[in-house]
């Protein structure tokens, strides 16, 4: 009888602590007490440093974050959210983990630390080309009021970006993926807007390059300057500003056909740094027509129109990632703009001034396995300028063609 009441009673305390456990372990979580190692455990598989200042969790009414940050100051960046909130609690995660249910972030604001000083490029090693992949997860992100900022040492940070709104729909894998975004420039003047749906593959639903794609982009109005400034800031790029208008529509997958479509044009655009060095060239307006089809890694232009104050012209061909490239391009050329705007880069003589001059080209070229066979014509005509203090002129045009091959040896 003793060994049957000591056993009874064994089982009623192991009962007792396994509900307790239960019913305390929302509040154990969300305690300072496991925190610290959570996070710890987090960190050592991320390049920077995750921090979360208080977080909730509960069996059933969702998990709630606050002062959430992502510091990774080696890569000048640094991401704070004020508030995430998750609408499936603990029980439902653990039933079904692959669904996250609704997340929303709230204000989260993305700060980019620029420095004048070039970052390393790390060396990339060639990889087996392997198919990208999905996660396998479903739900609905949200985020609200969103923001992105720059600052220079000894600077106040710049909004470059504010009143980011994201909705992302990926409850059911099996139905169209709903997307919407849009967000306002830092100085309130340009607006970016994109919506569509993303459909999955029936018979490969993880593989990114079989997703039917069907989205509308609209930029109106987007001032560039914050843009180029970070990709100055992290390699030998020109630094600038101007301001973006697109419109574009893409339809179609990447494995069969993704239609792009839309016009592009920049205005006032100025640049300067990085590859230029002391040249500052300045175009009013260049305005662009695409017109082109993304099939098995191939980028195939139907047809690419531009225009501006240093050349019009036309491109057609296509690009593979497998260097395969068939290219058409007809181009007519304001010499005497390009030699005002590019004098450093063209390494001309301070003394050598073109005021009127025109190139046109036309060209063909195909490239296969390392070899480049090529077709060209080149025409220049109504050369005027001051060279050395005299005046230079070329009223007769000057034709020239080009037909060859060029290896990996040389030029046949």
């Amino acid at each position: 009888m003793k060994t049957k009441s000591t056993l009874i009673g064994t089982l009623v305390a192991l009962f007792f602590v396994i509900f307790a456990g239960l019913v305390f372990l929302p509040a154990i979580l969300s305690s300072d007490i496991l925190k610290p190692r959570l996070l710890q455990e987090v960190n050592q598989h991320l390049p920077g440093q995750l921090g979360v200042s208080e977080w909730k969790f509960k069996w059933f009414s969702g998990i709630e974050a606050k002062g959430i940050t992502y510091d990774h100051r080696q890569e000048n960046l640094l991401v704070e959210v004020v508030e995430l909130k998750g609408y499936r609690g603990l029980v439902h995660l653990i039933a079904d983990p692959g669904n996250l249910g609704a997340v929303e972030l709230l204000k989260p604001d993305v700060l980019f630390y620029l420095s004048d000083k070039k970052q390393p490029e790390t060396p990339q090693e060639n990889e087996p080309a392997t198919t990208s992949r999905l996660p396998a997860f479903a739900g609905i992100l949200k985020i609200t009021d969103g923001s992105i900022r720059t600052v220079k040492a000894g600077r106040d940070p710049k909004t470059v970006v504010k009143d980011l709104d994201l909705y992302l729909n990926i409850s059911d894998l099996k139905e169209p993926i709903n997307y919407r975004l849009f967000m306002t420039s830092g100085d309130t003047t340009g607006r970016f807007a994109g919506e569509g749906t993303l459909t999955l593959s029936r018979d490969d639903p993880l593989n990114l390059k079989a997703i039917q794609s069907d989205a509308k982009l609209k930029i109106t109005n987007w001032q560039l300057e914050d843009a180029l400034a970070i990709l100055a800031s992290r390699g030998d790029y020109p630094a600038g500003r101007g301001r973006l208008n697109a419109d574009l529509t893409l339809r179609g997958s990447a494995s069969e056909n993704l239609d792009i479509k839309g016009h592009v044009s920049l205005n006032t655009l100025q640049l300067w740094g990085g590859p230029l060095g002391v040249d500052r060239p300045a175009v009013n307006q260049i305005d662009m027509q695409l017109d082109g089809t993304i099939t098995q890694d191939t980028l195939s232009l139907k047809q690419m129109r531009f225009q501006s104050s240093l050349a019009n012209g036309s491109v057609t061909g296509s690009f593979s990632d497998h260097g395969q490239t068939r290219l058409n391009a007809t181009a007519d050329i304001n010499l005497a703009e390009i030699f005002t705007q590019f004098p450093h880069t063209l390494k001309l003589r301070e003394d050598t001034k073109l005021s009127q001059g025109k190139l046109v080209l036309s060209a063909d070229a195909k490239s296969e396995d390392g070899v480049t066979a090529f077709d060209g014509s080149a025409r220049i005509d109504q050369l005027k300028g001051v060279s050395k203090g005299k005046k230079i002129s070329w009223n007769k045009p000057i034709s020239l063609k080009a037909r060859g091959v060029s290896m990996y040896a040389g030029i046949g």
